[in-house]
Order: C-alpha cells, then sequence, then structure tokens
C-alpha cells in the first residue's frame, strides 16, 4: 500500500515538473516574440516617423518637421548608413551617382546629396525644390507648378540665394533675405593633397550653405581604392567645435575618424538653419606604409572661423 502511495506520489510531482518546465518554455518563446514584435514595431515607427515618400526618384516630405526629422536621423546613423537607407525606400541620390563616377567629388556633404536626387531636386511640403551650388540660387516652384526641369524658367518661380534661410522666409512669406548679414558666409579651406605610394590623399575643411540645408563638414580621401595608407581626422580643439545660431553652445558628436578605407568624414553640424558663429579646428595625419615601413606621417591642421571672439 505504502508502496502503491509512494508511486502515486512521484508520478505527481513528475506530472507537476513537467507542467512548470513547459510553462517556462512558453514563457520564454512568448517574451522573445513579443520582443521580436517590439523591435519590429520600433523599427516601423522609425520608418513612419520619418514620412517620406518617393516621386518620379525625388524625395518627398510632407512638412518642414519631416524632412528635418530625416536630417536628424541620418546624422546618427553615420555615412555608412546612407546607401542602406537609399535601398530600403527605393530611391537613386545624387551621393550614390557621384560616388559611382571614378574621382568625382559631389558639391554636397554626403548626408545632403544622400536627400538630393541627381538633378538636385527635393520636396518638402507644396514646395520642389532645385539646389544650384555652381551660381549659388536656390529654385522654389509650387509643385502644382512643375512638370519638369523647364518648369524653373517659368514667372512662377522664386529665387533665392544658397545663403539665405529659405524654408524660414518662406513660412514668412517674404522674397527677400533680409538680415542676411547676421549670419556666417559660406568657408572652405582646401582640398590640399599628400602625394603617396597610392596616388593622393586629399583633405578638407568646409562650412557649406546650400539655401534649405547647412553644414560643418571635415573630410579625408584617398583618389583610389584600397592602398597602404592610413588616414584620419579629428578634432583640435580641447572644448571640441563652438558654432551658435540663436544662442552659444557646443554639442556633442564624433570627434575622430580613421583606418584604411577610402573616406572619412566629420560632420558637427547639419540643419535647415544658417549658422551665426563657429569654430572649427581639425589635425589631419596620413601615414603611408607602401614607401618606406616606420617612415613617419604627415599631419596638417585646418582652422575655420566666423564671428568667433562675439560668440565662441
Amino acid at each position: 500500500m505504502n508502496n502503491l502511495y509512494n508511486n502515486n506520489k512521484n508520478a505527481i510531482k513528475s506530472v507537476i515538473y513537467l507542467v512548470l518546465f513547459f510553462g517556462i518554455i512558453l514563457t520564454a518563446t512568448n517574451c522573445r516574440k513579443n520582443t521580436e514584435t517590439n523591435k519590429l514595431s520600433d523599427k516601423k515607427s522609425t520608418e513612419i516617423s520619418l514620412n517620406v515618400s518617393v516621386v518620379d526618384n525625388r524625395l518627398v516630405f510632407n512638412t518642414r518637421e519631416d524632412y528635418e526629422n530625416a536630417i536628424n536621423y541620418l546624422s546618427k546613423k553615420g555615412d555608412e548608413y546612407f546607401p542602406v537607407w537609399e535601398k530600403e525606400i527605393g530611391f537613386t541620390s545624387e551621393r550614390k551617382i557621384e560616388q559611382e563616377k571614378e574621382n568625382r567629388e559631389s558639391e554636397f556633404d554626403a548626408l545632403f546629396a544622400t536627400l538630393l536626387n541627381p538633378e538636385h531636386l527635393i520636396q518638402i511640403g507644396n514646395y520642389i525644390f532645385k539646389i544650384d551650388m555652381k551660381n549659388e540660387n536656390v529654385y522654389v516652384l509650387n509643385k502644382e507648378d512643375y512638370s519638369n526641369d523647364e518648369s524653373f524658367s517659368s514667372n512662377n518661380t522664386i529665387i533665392y540665394s544658397t545663403h539665405d534661410n529659405v524654408l524660414d522666409l518662406l513660412e514668412t512669406h517674404s522674397n527677400s533675405g533680409g538680415g542676411r548679414e547676421s549670419f556666417c558666409d559660406p568657408q572652405k579651406e582646401g582640398y590640399y593633397y599628400w602625394n603617396t605610394s597610392g596616388g593622393q590623399v586629399m583633405y578638407k575643411i568646409v562650412y557649406q550653405s546650400a539655401g534649405i540645408y547647412h553644414s560643418l563638414q571635415a573630410k579625408i580621401k584617398k583618389d583610389h581604392w584600397g592602398g597602404a595608407e592610413y588616414i584620419s581626422l579629428s578634432t583640435d580643439d580641447l572644448n571640441g567645435p563652438c558654432f551658435a545660431r540663436y544662442k552659444n553652445h557646443c554639442d556633442n558628436y564624433k570627434d575622430s575618424d580613421g583606418g584604411y578605407d577610402r573616406e572619412y568624414e566629420l560632420r558637427p553640424y547639419q540643419s535647415t538653419r544658417r549658422l551665426t558663429a563657429f569654430r572649427w579646428r581639425i589635425y589631419f595625419y596620413m601615414r603611408d606604409y607602401g614607401i618606406t615601413p616606420g617612415s613617419a606621417g604627415q599631419s596638417q591642421t585646418l582652422e575655420i572661423l566666423c564671428n568667433e571672439s562675439d560668440h565662441c
């Protein structure tokens, strides 16, 4: 009788253990599924929050806020993510076309070139913009007045300077670039060159104004793929870059990059509005291991300033 009782007791224990075991498995599985679902939801939420569409290989943002969100999103993702994003949304950018042309350099920094199509067009709200850096003009048309590139020759076209805060002027229905003197003008140092065993290494520092996009950028690149040259760039300022729009501030950002890839870029500021002041100093370095192993590298520091004494 005792044996029967013990056997039943052991059987009940086994059943309880099995139930607990499968319960734990089911809970873990559900947790994993919920985590995966949350990740998927987060991804979809991020994509939806950008609110961008592609029409005739032209990016279309419903609002200025959507456009600014895209700038912020891409700047945090980094340049290596730009081609991934373009592929995800089915877009061929100015950046991609210029990258495929050997030894060609886009007029725009990599982020802005990712937002423009090869004709330098973009749509924000009801306006279609054409950026002409050569003539320093931004052509603006209402979307109903646009059919092709010749449309920008019509009397309906509004023409701003690339030095203007174009989106601000459109919001206030102004055709004037008033107050322009309070903002910084574009500046550029470089490209400068180092000759190497594989070709040339080029480096520059730039403050760019393109009407609807303004940025600080430093870049070092080879004019060839591969090679034995180590290249790098880093901020050469104890407190980092300083820049101001409405008030003084210094932002945190990636302050160095380098290696054996073809190019590296730093971009501490990118916005729809121009800067009122900045100070930015960059240290460039190159060491060519293809010439003489152990030989010294070459370096150069470049700096650009605007109203630095008053604001930074």
